[in-house]
Formats: C-alpha cells, sequence, structure tokens
C-alpha cells in the first residue's frame, strides 16, 4: 500500500502539488493562442484560464448561468454584453444576481462568489471590455439533466469553436465531448471540478485538451 495511503485529502493534496505544477507547465508551453476569450456557463472559464496563466478576456469568471439562458446569451452574445446589467432584486440565492434584458428576453447571472452586487458587475464590465470576438471560444458544462432541446439549440450555434462537456454520447450533438465523470456513481459533492481519485493530478476537467481547443479549435482531443 502506498505510504500516502493514510494521508487526509488535504495533506495528499499538498504532496500532489508539486507533480500537478510540472503537468501545468508542461501544458502552458504548449498554448500558442495567448489572448483567447473563453465564454463558458459557470466556473470552467476561470479554471481553465488559471490554470494555463492567461488573462481574463471574458466577463464569465466566478458565476454561473441556467443552461438555457447561457444558450440565449451566446446566441445574441454581442447585444448581451452590450446591456447594462441591473440587480436582480427579487433574487432569494444569498448572492448577488444580475439580469441582462435583451431583445430574447431577461438573462440571469448568478455571481456566487462576489461579496456584492456592485463588485460584480464592475468586474462584469471591465472583463466584457477585453473579449475579443474574433477570438472565441464557447464551451457549455452540461450535465444528465440538460435537455436535448438546449443541446441542439448549443450545437446550432454559428461558433467556429464550441464544445459541451456532457455525458456522452448524445447522438446527432457534433459538438459534444464525453466527460467520464458521469460514466459510473460519483460522490454527489463532487463536481467536474474536481480529482477522480486520491493519487490524481489531473481533475475531471482535464480529460479535454483545451490547449488543442484554444490553439487550433480542436474538440475531439483527449488529454
Amino acid at each position: 500500500m502506498s505510504r500516502y495511503a493514510d494521508l487526509p485529502k488535504k495533506a495528499l493534496r499538498r504532496v500532489l502539488l508539486l507533480p500537478r505544477q510540472m503537468y501545468l507547465i508542461t501544458k502552458r508551453r504548449r498554448v500558442v493562442n495567448t489572448s483567447p476569450s473563453i465564454i463558458s456557463n459557470n466556473c470552467l472559464a476561470g479554471i481553465v484560464l488559471s490554470d494555463l496563466k492567461l488573462r481574463f478576456n471574458t466577463p464569465t469568471i466566478n458565476l454561473y448561468f441556467t443552461r438555457e439562458d447561457f444558450v440565449v446569451f451566446v446566441q445574441n452574445l454581442t447585444e448581451y454584453l452590450s446591456l447594462d446589467m441591473q440587480e436582480d432584486m427579487e433574487a432569494e440565492e444569498g448572492f448577488p444576481v444580475g439580469r441582462l434584458s435583451g431583445s430574447a428576453g431577461d438573462v440571469r447571472v448568478y455571481f456566487m462568489h462576489y461579496g456584492s452586487f456592485t463588485e460584480a458587475k464592475s468586474k462584469w464590465v471591465e472583463r466584457s471590455g477585453r473579449v475579443d470576438l474574433g477570438n472565441l471560444y464557447i464551451v457549455m458544462h452540461a450535465n444528465p439533466e440538460t435537455s436535448r432541446a438546449t443541446l441542439e439549440a448549443f450545437d446550432a450555434l454559428e461558433f467556429d469553436h464550441k464544445v459541451v462537456l456532457s455525458p456522452g454520447p448524445r447522438d446527432g450533438v457534433s459538438s459534444l465531448f464525453p466527460i467520464s465523470y458521469y460514466e459510473s456513481a460519483h460522490d454527489p459533492q463532487t463536481t467536474i471540478f474536481d480529482y477522480p481519485g486520491p493519487y490524481s493530478i489531473k481533475r475531471y476537467l482535464d480529460e479535454f485538451d483545451f490547449v488543442s481547443f484554444i490553439n487550433s479549435g480542436r474538440t475531439s482531443a483527449r488529454q
């Protein structure tokens, strides 16, 4: 048995910190496109950009959308990025919620990692101004409950570079990349951002090769 087997989870992650950092350094060396704008429906964009040490050229940092609202948002991306975000005063989530009221309807943005709406809106406006519409990468993290209609609407988006990370296969959804997190029973408290096992240096998220994606638009590459 490994000498690390009895270590508490947090201590074990510290033991694996150096191998994880070496893995990330190897990924960073492969990056050619150093200024992508990754638009995601949850914290995924921030985690990927942080791992690769790239600037946050996207407002979708430390927040989430419902998947249905996210599709509306990216379908009308230029318009919704230009809107003045208002605070949703009726929200009961316990954290700030913003509302973008555009031609396709209201889209709500859930700022679960911000202390105030003022802070959240300030960061949203600042980072929206950095979005490069010519260097866009659209990513949706789905789950087993995501409707077929939502997946098909995402698949129909007119972007050159898009991917949906989801349970697979979903026949006819060409932009889907299956993540193994969903292939077997798992702790409901874990997420796609967690590690498959105590000795892993890669998250479930790392199964998808984001470097190949932002360098060349490839959506079939598995790490």
